[in-house]
């Protein structure tokens, strides 16, 4: 709420639930108005407990639109494991990462201090969403597939601010009203796909937590490197004492990208020595705990990648083990059924 006014486009909407929120990296124009500061306008109805109801007197200021209390239905809520807010962070930039698995399709990183003051559109952004091209090969049992580009065109805001139109149960939320859901419901990708770990440093930080960084430094003025349409322009110094360390339990495919003023720019991966050709290396690790550290001298990390390559086959476990299962359009599936390939933590496996 801003003077008054909803700072989105003022049509009709829905009612924020929340319970146990927590407010990150706030601006010095944060505001949050719970419905105890007001009960006719409003951010959200600020609930004691998740399984708290909203009175129907509570309505939104644009339409008179009440609560449906959805989220404590068992007819009409799903069974779910809520997570504390604070938990929330490191869980999503975890292993499996927030959303589809393993970090999603396409990945993004937000200038915080540009991006969340920000109500255009991040025409950057809706760039890389409308030219992403899936490198999906096809699903067992479907012919004649060929990879179209994703169909993420649109004005999407990227910037923070009020949601008129979703309603959410503290930090499950959901939504309420008419309309499609426009997430794409393509497969992962699988055969000769690099998923993975991505890693930067655009933030002076290391963007991932798979990764551990000792005695870190960064730098601005060392170039930039671009990846899959996005440029990287800050970069870990090599410097003798660095070190940047990761655990696999299987084998992955490594990828760095530098850059370097020394004539001949090596680096160290497990203590041995790597020629750095034309900006890259590009390795094949085997199980276990790995670490990058320093060869050359003047010579910075701009992006790491760990990603499996493999076919849509060799992905296929044949023991299940327990629940839950997801079909491939990442739906709960309570009764599998033998000879359906399903998900299961993070891996496809075929019912028996």
């Amino acid at each position: 709420i801003s003077g008054g006014k909803g700072t989105f486009s003022g049509e009709q909407g829905g009612m924020i639930k929340a319970f146990g929120n927590v407010f990150a990296e706030k601006s010095g124009n944060f505001k949050f108005v719970p419905h105890t500061q007001s009960a006719s306008q409003f951010d959200a109805y600020d609930a004691t407990s998740r399984n708290e109801q909203v009175p129907a007197e509570y309505k939104t200021l644009s339409g008179g639109h009440s609560y449906n209390n959805f989220d404590t239905d068992p007819e009409k809520i799903y069974t779910y494991e809520a997570l504390a807010a604070e938990e929330v962070p490191a869980y999503v930039t975890g292993f499996y990462g927030a959303g589809r698995l393993q970090h999603g399709d396409l990945q993004w990183t937000f200038d915080n201090a540009k991006d969340d003051a920000a109500y255009d559109v991040n025409s950057a952004l809706k760039s890389a969403v409308n030219n992403y091209q899936s490198t999906l090969l096809g699903l067992i049992g479907e012919a004649d597939f060929s990879p179209e580009s994703g169909s993420g065109s649109g004005d999407s805001n990227d910037g923070s601010g009020d949601d008129n139109g979703s309603e959410g149960s503290g930090d499950n939320s959901g939504s309420e009203g008419g309309g499609d859901n426009n997430g794409s419901d393509g497969g992962s990708s699988d055969g000769g796909a690099q998923q993975g770990y991505e890693c930067h440093f655009s933030n002076n930080k290391v963007s991932n937590s798979f990764y551990t960084l000792s005695n870190g430094n960064f730098t601005n003025s060392k170039g930039s490197v671009t990846v899959n349409g996005v440029t990287y322009s800050n970069a870990l110094k090599m410097e003798s004492s660095t070190v940047l360390s990761f655990n696999i339990n299987s084998p992955m495919s490594l990828k760095m990208i530098f850059t370097s003023t020394h004539s001949t720019p090596k680096v160290k991966v497990d203590g041995k020595d790597y020629d750095i050709v034309n900006g890259e290396v590009n390795l094949e690790l085997s199980a276990g705990e790995h670490k990058i550290t320093k060869n050359t001298s003047n010579t910075f990390l701009f992006y790491v990648n760990l990603y499996s390559y493999t076919t849509a086959l060799s992905l296929l476990e044949s023991d299940p083990g327990s629940l839950p299962y997801y079909d491939l359009q990442g739906r709960s599936i309570s009764l599998p059924k033998a000879g359906q390939i399903y998900l299961q933590n993070g891996k496809k496996v075929l019912m028996k």
